[in-house]
């Protein structure tokens, strides 16, 4: 007797016992793939607005179950990691130039723009052998701190570089207690020079007067706190 109704095909289908049909919506994995490219809806969309579960699953299941789940999609990853791999690069091979426009759009958002950018100034430090640590939420928390503005003039409402206090060439790293948010015409302005040199003198007709305090001051919170 069937309990459900595919929204795709109209055929009536039991839920299966493993959960799998967690939505009650389609009645094989080939209606739920078919629907979404109907649809434009990408699987974590899809998870994330109609699997219920998905929305709450720490609060739902005991934590002893969650790691159950976890000891068991590990290990059939590491059964199955070689089919898994051709198929991937299978697929890679025939989507290569769908993939690669998927990135390019990506890394045209606000989020793909900051994690490139952690990605090249991570690189960067770690080619200079110093330490290169800072993190996203990091970065969004000096951000945050600095009230989404350049640390040195104030400037707010524009695009936001990840300045260094102690410059790459003069062994600053790519740490939170180094990095403050900046303006492009601070940051480009302020190059490699110190900090209280650059406000003094190059950047002195518009870096705002208490600045230079109130980074060395965030900066030591952080540094004594890390």
């Amino acid at each position: 007797m069937a309990h459900w109704i595919c929204e795709l095909c109209g055929e009536g289908f039991r839920r299966e016992k493993n959960g799998r049909q967690s939505t009650n919506r389609f009645c094989s994995q080939r209606c739920y793939h078919d629907w979404r490219k109907a649809h434009g809806v990408t699987a974590g969309q899809f998870e994330k607005e109609h699997t219920p579960w998905n929305k709450g699953m720490d609060a739902v299941l005991p934590q002893a179950k969650l790691d159950q789940q976890r000891k068991a999609a590990l290990a059939y990853h590491y059964r199955h990691r070689d089919s898994m791999l051709v198929q991937a690069r299978r697929y890679y091979a025939e989507h290569l130039d769908e993939i690669r426009a998927r990135a390019r759009k990506w890394r045209q958002t606000e989020r793909g723009r900051l994690v490139c950018q952690l990605k090249t100034a991570r690189r960067t430090a770690l080619k200079a052998g110093l330490l290169s640590t800072l993190t996203e939420a990091e970065w969004q928390r000096v951000v945050t701190h600095f009230g989404s503005c350049c640390a040195y003039c104030g400037a707010d409402d524009i695009a936001l570089a990840q300045d260094h206090v102690i410059a790459l060439v003069n062994a600053g790293g790519y740490t939170a207690d180094n990095i403050v948010p900046a303006c492009k015409r601070c940051n480009s302005s302020k190059h490699n020079m110190a900090l209280e040199d650059w406000a003094s003198g190059r950047g002195a007709g518009f870096v705002l007067p208490d600045a230079v305090a109130s980074v060395r001051a965030y900066l030591e919170i952080v540094g004594a706190t890390s």
